[in-house]
């Protein structure tokens, strides 16, 4: 008896840390969602797409310093455009769309994961470990960035796919699948793999999903290089093709990514997988290994990239957040009628629980404080008070605020110069000519643009620090950019 009520106390624990890890979540987006400035650098950038389309303009054209787009397909900016035709041009919009995108995402883990075992448990840890995952993801989930857009899309599409085995349903999730790839065109990657599956394996409802899905890639692919004369093409596929790739990466994806945090989901992953394949459920087994599959698939090519950061993890850690407690169900069902019983079942969920505790994360350190808030506004009061153009480096957003023209932030300038394409002696070139004929009436500086980029200092010298508290105005998350500097032309200097 004493055993029995061991058990449930375990599973109470579970119970008590998803319910826990997902109000952390929400109380982080909840106090950071309207926060003024930027989270995470490339916030700014997705803003200035955004309004771009709302004006009417394209977003994929030639790179210049005054504009470069980023290299994502165009969904999520149509969808921020319409959202901020109600709540204006900001941060917001976008924020907003990439919450409601993350509770969706919650919300089918926890009925794909009880509707494969029976038991709420089930799903409320997949969904309960999806969350507890917003850590080691980098805090990504509530940003205006496109990556869950993108995943809410893909995952509602998997799930239509795995429970309705429909003409109707495979048309549906062909659909969403689609918008995904409109979203992101890692898309492609995730899903290769159960494209093949389907192909061998359930081949009559698979043309209904494959045929729309290539009908949505191939026409939307040829009508965006038509209408933007190529560069659509350029941005989406060919510049992040020509991107170097960090050889270390290879093995510290496994070691440190996947196996450092996740070690426990990872191994019931791989039970789940043995239960499928030793009890013939072939069907399963196949379409859980290439759901796998895509995910380490898009995760590992993106983390070898130059400039993949923790986002591009998210897929492997969805997957596994949901196969990981279909496992630890299925390895429980199976040990029923074996004498270690209670002893095994106590082994695994306490397993499961240890892998709660090691995805703790201190929410405090993801939330801008009122003196960061106060630091921002001062900022955006110092460029008003700029008579002429400011260049930004790595906040573009300050420039908006200040109601200034915003121009291409310098690391989408430097990753065009570092490229092998055409185009990377050109806007070399713009940038040179735009400092010697001193464009700029103030340059602001972040952390390390001086040490990229020298020639800056041949044009420009530092007038003062933008703000003498270290501790301020750094991203809470990202590439961890902060405004440094204010220069102005060296003949401007008394």
């Amino acid at each position: 008896m004493l055993k029995i009520d061991e058990i449930k106390v375990y599973r109470l624990v579970l119970w008590t840390a998803s319910i826990c890890f997902f109000l952390v979540f929400l109380y982080v987006s909840l106090s950071r969602i309207a926060f003024p400035f930027e989270l995470e650098w490339m916030e700014g950038g997705s803003v200035e797409q955004m309004d771009r389309l709302m004006k009417g303009q394209e977003i994929y054209t030639p790179p210049s310093i005054e504009y470069i787009p980023y290299i994502y397909t165009p969904m999520f900016y149509y969808v921020s455009a319409a959202v901020a035709s109600f709540t204006g041009v900001s941060l917001l919009p976008m924020r907003i769309i990439s919450l409601v995108s993350t509770l969706i995402i919650g919300l089918i883990l926890f009925f794909f994961a009880r509707k494969e075992t029976g038991d709420k448990l089930s799903g409320m840890m997949a969904s309960g470990l999806f969350f507890a995952a917003f850590g080691i993801g980098g805090a990504w989930y509530d940003l205006a960035r496109v990556d869950m857009l993108w995943l809410m899309f893909y995952i509602a599409g998997i799930y239509l796919l795995y429970f309705h085995k429909s003409p109707k349903s495979y048309l549906f999730a062909g659909i969403l699948i689609g918008l995904s790839f409109l979203t992101k065109q890692t898309t492609l990657m995730l899903i290769a793999p159960i494209c093949l599956y389907l192909l061998f394996r359930e081949r009559k409802l698979s043309w209904w999903f494959n045929i729309i899905l290539a009908m949505i890639a191939v026409l939307s692919t040829a009508y965006y290089i038509y209408s933007s004369n190529g560069w659509y093409y350029f941005w989406n596929f060919t510049l992040p093709a020509d991107h170097r790739w960090t050889k270390k990466v290879f093995i510290l994806f496994w070691t440190f990514d996947v196996i450092r945090p996740m070690a426990i989901s990872l191994l019931l992953t791989i039970a789940l997988l043995i239960i499928f394949y030793k009890n013939k459920l072939t069907d399963k087994f196949y379409f859980f290994l290439s759901l796998l599959s895509g995910a380490i698939i898009a995760s590992w090519l993106s983390r070898l990239h130059y400039g993949g950061w923790l986002n591009v993890l998210i897929p492997i850690y969805l997957i596994l957040c949901l196969m990981a407690p279909i496992g630890l169900s299925k390895v429980l069902e199976m040990m029923k009628n074996t004498e270690l019983n209670v002893f095994l079942k106590r082994i695994f969920l306490i397993g499961m629980i240890f892998q709660f505790i090691i995805l703790i994360y201190s929410p405090f350190l993801m939330i801008p404080t009122k003196e960061d808030v106060k630091a921002g506004w001062e900022l955006v009061g110092k460029l008003k008070n700029t008579k002429g153009d400011v260049y930004i480096g790595g906040n573009i957003y300050y420039a908006r605020l200040a109601g200034k023209k915003v121009f291409a932030h310098f690391l989408l300038i430097l990753d065009l110069m570092q490229s092998s394409t055409k185009f990377n002696k050109s806007i070399e070139h713009d940038l040179v000519s735009a400092l010697q004929n001193h464009k700029f009436d103030m340059i602001v500086t972040y952390s390390d643009m001086l040490n990229v980029s020298p020639k800056i200092s041949e044009y420009y010298k530092i007038l003062s620090k933008v703000n003498h508290n270290p501790q301020l105005l750094w991203m809470k998350t990202g590439y961890n950019t902060r405004a440094e500097e204010m220069m102005i032309p060296i003949n401007n200097f008394k």
